[in-house]
């Protein structure tokens, strides 16, 4: 009794270890022989498995142990086995994709996307480039996608990268100059001389002066940081007024021009009108019965005529010109939409990735409602939303991203332009038209 209990464990680990595809355990030293049933014999044989690297041409017999061959080319066995067939090495073949360990005997061949990739489902895609204002705060590698973060105070970018992280503004202080014009999350500081009252301050310097020019009003130092010279006029203040003089004499003539302008239209209108009133005289004192309705009338009609012989445009009347002094002169609405929403060239063009960071920040609080109109799901929606919690503009560029990708051929600017002009953003839509325009001029 105790030695067929014991017999059944022992054909259970067997089977344990033969179970499968006639693959055994991944050791060191080969696993206890598997139980084959020899044909010619009839009786349960007990054989050893092939080692790593090779594969099984004949079970062991009575006679014999089993007989192993090694794998062929681009193929592997990475365990000890009783395979009758090595395994055939993968193969890298997707578009930006290499080898990143060969095939060999005992191993497969492993692939990964090219440097500046990363693999996406089934596709290497290009790391996401942040835009201007936003740095690389989590570096993409090649199984995840490049994360981008705003700059935070005192900090900017001003490129559009992939790698680039957000740069720490320019310490004037450190280089002995005083902020010309403070930076923000996109532009660095501007650093330039201090001045005080026309004085040059030039901060502690360990060199003494090279050069001095008091006759010119101009002093030239040269420090030990290896900023160069730095040349200093004290007449700042001067040339300050002269400025200031120029732009006063510039908006005075302009004002001149507008009053001269003014009463020339008031005289215009004046001269037509009166010749009006006397050819009206005239021909009343003929018909001797012309009422004033008609002559009203064709008042108005001068008055309306000067106005475009001015420059007028719409419904304005020759009184509002003549108050405001000017001929306003506005933009005809093809001018204003930027671009037709109904020109098939430019509707039909594929939106691409180098689209997204130009409309992604102006989308804003509407993108839920221009996902769901590209079909999105709520649940997708909300995704984004966790994905990238905090950065509006990158839920819109990653969500749309995903939506050229998951599209392809039927991602196109019409189809998103519409989108966007239903959700209230027609100025957004004219941008990615417009942005196709620009393209199509390059």
């Amino acid at each position: 009794m105790y030695c067929g209990v014991i017999l059944a464990l022992g054909v259970a680990v067997l089977a344990g270890v033969t179970c499968g595809d006639g693959q055994g355990e991944h050791l060191a030293t080969p696993p206890p022989p598997w139980r084959h049933d020899d044909p010619l014999s009839g009786k349960t044989l007990l054989c050893d498995w092939c080692p790593p690297g090779q594969r099984m041409s004949s079970p062991c017999t009575e006679q014999s142990q089993t007989e192993c061959v090694p794998c062929e080319e681009n193929e592997y066995a990475e365990y000890y086995n009783h395979l009758w067939e090595c395994r055939l090495c993968r193969a890298c073949i997707r578009h930006h994709e290499h080898d990143s360990e060969n095939c060999t005997s005992t191993t497969n061949r492993e692939c990964e996307c090219d440097p500046g990739y990363y693999l996406s489902g089934d596709v290497c895609e290009a790391h996401t480039k942040c835009s201007v204002r936003y740095g690389v705060k989590e570096q993409g590698t090649p199984t995840s996608d490049t994360k981008c973060a705003r700059c935070e105070s005192g900090t900017f970018s001003d490129v559009i990268s992939s790698t680039e992280m957000c740069k720490d503004h320019t310490d004037c202080k450190d280089l002995g100059l005083c902020v010309v014009e403070k930076g923000n999350r996109r532009k660095d500081n501007t650093c330039g001389n201090c001045t005080t009252n026309g004085t040059v301050t030039i901060m502690p310097t360990v060199s003494t002066p090279s050069t001095a020019s008091i006759g010119n009003s101009s002093i030239h130092t040269e420090n030990s940081t290896g900023l160069g010279k730095i040349e200093t006029s004290t007449d700042a203040s001067t040339r300050g007024y002269i400025t200031l003089g120029c732009i006063c004499g510039v908006v005075f003539l302009l004002v001149c021009a507008g009053v001269v302008k003014r009463h020339w239209l008031r005289a215009k209108v004046n001269e037509l009108l009166g010749r009006t009133s006397q050819d009206g005289q005239g021909q009343s004192q003929v018909d001797g019965g012309v009422t004033m309705q008609p002559l009203m009338t064709q008042r108005s009609g001068q008055a309306q005529a000067v106005s475009g012989q001015a420059g007028a445009v719409d419904d304005r009347s020759a009184d509002s010109l003549l108050v405001l002094g000017c001929c306003p002169i506005r933009s005809s609405p093809r001018l204003r939409r930027g671009v037709s929403r109904n020109d098939e060239n430019v509707r039909a063009r594929m939106v691409t990735t180098d689209d997204l960071p130009a409309i992604a920040a102006d989308v804003g609080g509407a993108w839920r409602q221009l996902g769901r109109r590209l079909g999105f799901s709520d649940g997708r929606l909300d995704g984004f939303e966790n994905d990238f919690r905090g950065c509006l503009a990158e839920i819109v560029h990653q969500m749309l991203r995903k939506w050229i990708n998951e599209n392809r051929e039927e991602a196109t600017r019409g189809k998103l332009a519409d989108a966007l002009v239903e959700v209230k953003k027609g100025d957004v839509a004219r941008t990615l038209l417009g942005l196709a325009i620009g393209e199509h001029s390059e």
